[in-house]
């Protein structure tokens, strides 16, 4: 499928509580452990081919992202590095 199969570990903290929630609910509902369900989830996102966006299309999405976020503030992203930075 991808080449030569080396099985390896993944491991993933900080997930949010209504995150794995859903997860459970989906391995639930496909009779599968969280562990294969987050296996599938992850081989059928890879599989997917993905497009470049072009760039009108590129605008358009960060056009519509800009006008969902108005209402909410925003911090330069420089500032929380720096402050990243500091601590």
């Amino acid at each position: 499928m991808y080449g030569e199969m080396i099985m390896a570990e993944l491991r993933v903290d900080n997930i949010d509580g209504a995150v794995l929630d859903v997860l459970r609910s989906r391995a639930t509902a496909h009779r599968r452990s969280v562990e294969e369900e987050v296996r599938t989830i992850l081989v059928d996102a890879i599989a997917a081919p993905v497009e470049p966006l072009s760039i009108p299309e590129f605008l358009q999405r960060t056009e519509g992202i800009r006008r969902r976020t108005a209402c909410c503030p925003q911090t330069d992203s420089a500032i929380l590095v720096r402050e990243d930075r500091e601590r």
